[in-house]
């Protein structure tokens, strides 16, 4: 997997996260996120092997599955992939850097910075390269329908709970504190 020339490798940018799909064995199929060279969006894309055995994807495969704005600063990406619970994928999306999320991206509904944001990956749904899941928090409401959890600052790390369904969340702080919380399932 070689994708350099597409990336930002500049402060906490860089290749982010990479999460094989459940059925990979079948469908072959990874996600990954990245910041982007030239503009610096937080960038979750879909690649492709041959086949479950492939020692290597190649970069032809990759396409853009969603784009996040990151205009302003070069940290508090998130970028953290995992598939959960009826393999929808979670992607983890930092506020967007600065002290103190300076654009209160976080605590914004009509913002994808700040959150943990599920989608369904296969599928395209109204010109996306991917589904959201009806009992998302803001489907039909004010709100990015992506959107699953909100007031986060930089959800870097994540993962479920294989027996409880939970998600545990490394979230960075400001200066004293760093927080890990848990979410319970759906």
């Amino acid at each position: 997997l070689s994708i350099g020339g597409r990336i930002n490798p500049s402060g906490e940018g860089g290749l982010l996260s990479l999460a094989f799909s459940p059925s990979f064995r079948k469908d072959g199929l990874l996600w990954l996120t990245y910041s982007a060279a030239g503009d610096g969006d937080l960038v979750v894309a879909r690649m492709k092997a041959r086949n479950p055995g492939a020692t290597r994807v190649s970069a032809k495969t990759l396409r853009t599955v969603l784009r996040v704005n990151h205009p302003t600063y070069d940290n508090h990406y998130g970028g953290q992939l995992a598939f959960g619970p009826h393999k929808r994928l979670y992607i983890g999306v930092g506020d967007g850097g600065g002290g103190g999320d300076p654009g209160n991206n976080a605590g914004d509904k009509g913002d994808l910075r700040g959150k943990v944001l599920r989608i369904n990956p296969y599928g395209t749904c109204r010109d996306r390269r991917y589904c959201v899941p009806d009992d998302n928090p803001f489907v039909g409401k004010r709100g990015r329908d992506e959107i699953w959890l909100m007031g986060l600052r930089n959800p870097w790390r994540f993962s479920f709970d294989a027996r409880t369904d939970d998600l545990w969340i490394g979230d960075v702080g400001q200066d004293a504190f760093e927080e890990i919380s848990r979410v319970g399932p759906n």
